[in-house]
């Protein structure tokens, strides 16, 4: 669980990298 949670920060934090405008992110598949 604590592995998925990393993932799923460092893609918030990726996306957020790119796209500043993203402040969350909630992918369907969650």
């Amino acid at each position: 669980p604590s592995s998925t949670l990393t993932l799923k920060m460092g893609i918030e934090n990726l996306l957020r990298h790119y796209i500043p405008e993203v402040v969350e992110v909630r992918p369907v598949a969650a």
